[in-house]
C-alpha cells in the first residue's frame, strides 16, 4: 500500500544518510592519521638508513679487516646492537669521521719508493735508474747510435740503491693505550677510532698487531692477526674499554719487553694524555732492549709533550684529537 512503500522510501532515505555519515567519518579518520602513519614510514626508513650507514662506517666498502654484514641474521644482530647501545653509536659516528679523514689523507699521499740510498754505480739497461748524463746522449743525433748500443749491451750507467730493510721486513705493530681516569669523552672516543684505523690499515698490510691499553698498570690487551677479516673481537674489545685510575709508563716498558717473540723490527706506538715518573733502570734495560731488537718507539701525546717520555721514545708527537686529517697523516707514516 501506499504507507509501506512511503515508509520504504523514507527508511531508504535514511540509510543513505547514514552510509554518507559512515564514509565522511572513516575518511576524517584516515586523513587524520596520515601524517601519523607518514611520519611512522619516514622515521622507520630514517632509522633505516642510519643503521646502514652505521654498518658501512664499521665495514668499510673492501675485503679485509671489518664487519662485513652479508647475512642478514648477522645484520638483525648488529642493528639491534646498534638500537640499544648509545655508546656504540657515539664510538660509530666518530669512527666514521676519522675514517674519512684517514681514507682521504691515504688517497692524497704520495706513493713511496722502496728503495733510499744510492750507493754506487752498476752498469744496465734499467732506464728508470740510469744517470742523466747517459740519458742526455739521446737527445743528439750523434749520441743516439752510442746510447742504443750502451742499452742493447747492458752498459748504460745506473744508480745502485740499498733497499730500506724496515720497509722489506717489517715486525708487528704494538699499541699501547692510555686508558687512566682523564683520558674520557672526546679523548676516549678519538683513542678507540684511531685504534680501530691502525688495526685495519696494518692487518690489511699483513702487519699483526698487539693494542695493550694501561693506567697504573697493563691491563687488558687484543692480538689481531694479519688480514684478518672479522672485526667483531675488535668491536667488543673496544666496546668492553673503560677509563679509570692513574698513568704508569713504567708498566709499559716491562709490558713491551715480555713480548719477546713478537717485538723483532716492530713499532711501538704510545698513546697517553698523562705525564708520570719513570724507573731509570726500567728505561736503561728498555733502551738495551729496544737496539737489540731494531724498534721505533712514538710517543703520542694529547694536549702537551711528555717529557718522560723524551727518555724512552724516538720521537715524540703531539696530537690534536679535533685534526682528523693531520693525524691520519702522522699515524699513516708511524706505520708505513
Amino acid at each position: 500500500n501506499n504507507g509501506d512503500s512511503k515508509a520504504a522510501a523514507e527508511l531508504k532515505v535514511k540509510g543513505k544518510q547514514t552510509g554518507e555519515q559512515i564514509e565522511e567519518t572513516l575518511t576524517s579518520l584516515h586523513k587524520g592519521k596520515q601524517p601519523g602513519i607518514q611520519n611512522g614510514i619516514e622515521k622507520a626508513h630514517k632509522d633505516t638508513v642510519s643503521k646502514e650507514e652505521a654498518m658501512s662506517k664499521l665495514a668499510g666498502d673492501s675485503d679485509g679487516f671489518g664487519q662485513k654484514v652479508n647475512n642478514i641474521n648477522d645484520k638483525i644482530k648488529l642493528a639491534k646492537k646498534l638500537q640499544s647501545s648509545k655508546a656504540l653509536q657515539e664510538f660509530i659516528a666518530r669512527l666514521g669521521a676519522f675514517k674519512a679523514a684517514w681514507t682521504q689523507r691515504k688517497r692524497e699521499r704520495p706513493v713511496k719508493s722502496n728503495y733510499s740510498n744510492i750507493i754506487g754505480a752498476k752498469l744496465s739497461d734499467n732506464i728508470t735508474k740510469t744517470f742523466p748524463s747517459e740519458l742526455a746522449l739521446a737527445a743528439t743525433e750523434e749520441g743516439r747510435s752510442l746510447f742504443a748500443l750502451k742499452y742493447a749491451e747492458k752498459t748504460m750507467l745506473c744508480k745502485d740503491f740499498e733497499a730500506q730493510s724496515k720497509h722489506v721486513q717489517q715486525g708487528a705493530v704494538i699499541m699501547y693505550v692510555d686508558v687512566s681516569g682523564s683520558m674520557t669523552w672526546i679523548d676516549e672516543l678519538w683513542s678507540k677510532a684511531l685504534t680501530y684505523c691502525v688495526v685495519e690499515e696494518c692487518t690489511n698490510n699483513g702487519r699483526p698487531v698487539h693494542v695493550r691499553l694501561f693506567n697504573s698498570g697493563v691491563k687488558e690487551g687484543i692480538d689481531i692477526k694479519p688480514k684478518t677479516k672479522n672485526s667483531d673481537e675488535m668491536l667488543n674489545f673496544i666496546m668492553c674499554w673503560r677509563t679509570s685510575g692513574g698513568t704508569s709508563f713504567n708498566s709499559v716498558l716491562a709490558d713491551s719487553r715480555s713480548l719477546k717473540a713478537e717485538t723483532s723490527k716492530a713499532d711501538i706506538l704510545i698513546i697517553t694524555d698523562g705525564e708520570c715518573e719513570v724507573d731509570e733502570h726500567q728505561v736503561r734495560e728498555f733502551t738495551k732492549f729496544k737496539t737489540q731488537n731494531k724498534i721505533d718507539v712514538r710517543g703520542f701525546c694529547i694536549g702537551k709533550k711528555s717529557e718522560t717520555m723524551k727518555k724512552f721514545c724516538d720521537e715524540i708527537v703531539l696530537v690534536d684529537t679535533w685534526k682528523d686529517s693531520e693525524m691520519s697523516d702522522v699515524f699513516q707514516k708511524a706505520i708505513s
